[in-house]
């Protein structure tokens, strides 16, 4: 497959970048948001009511009860802190479906855990900077969403990747947390198209 454009989010921009980095002359261009572009610290990492939650997830016994015996990081974050708008009950219970029971939920436990922050864990670290590094020279039109506050992209980082990486196009969107794709999915979809058609 080729010509594609990928739209990616989370760790799907992690994996994303990857592999468009080792697959270049397959890609036509990038779309993110709110996902991991670079190794992050600590004090880049979220605002602190969400920063405190993930340190505590990352920690081996205290964060595994959280994720899968209380099942917080599904309850909490995605369904709680994850958009502004507030999701319909139907909405709650569609997204909690794959997490019901405990054995369900390993991935939510480990996934903060790879995270790469403050150079931990250093295969996904390494992979992150190859990624950012590879942002700052290749010339495939990009399309980065944001919002304020934010969780993985900050405000002050958008300003940095305006600044280093080339053929960037960048769109605020409003004020929203991470999963900005329930907050404004519309416009997202809009602008996605008008990018895309000054592309061809």
């Amino acid at each position: 497959m080729d010509n594609i454009v990928f739209v990616i989010h989370d760790w799907g921009l992690a994996l994303g970048l990857s592999y468009a980095r080792k697959n270049e002359h397959k890609i036509k261009g990038l779309v993110f948001m709110e996902g991991i572009i670079k190794p992050m610290k600590w004090s880049e990492f979220a605002y602190q009511p969400v920063r405190t939650i993930f340190r505590l997830f990352r920690t081996p016994i205290v964060g595994k009860f959280m994720n899968v015996n209380l099942n917080m990081f599904v309850k909490k974050v995605l369904l709680d802190l994850g958009s502004v708008r507030k999701m319909s009950k139907k909405e709650k219970e569609y997204y909690s479906q794959p997490f019901l029971r405990k054995k369900d939920r390993l991935p939510v436990y480990l996934f903060p855990k790879f995270l790469p922050i403050d150079g931990k864990p250093i295969d996904t670290h390494e992979m992150a900077g190859k990624n950012h590094k590879w942002l700052q020279t290749t010339k495939l039109p990009k399309l980065l969403f944001w919002v304020t506050p934010g969780i993985l992209v900050k405000p002050e980082m958008v300003e940095e990747f305006k600044r280093d990486y080339p053929n960037l196009t960048d769109k605020y969107l409003g004020e929203a947390t991470h999963f900005i794709q329930e907050d404004f999915p519309d416009e997202i979809g809009s602008t996605i198209m008008e990018w895309y058609q000054t592309k061809n």
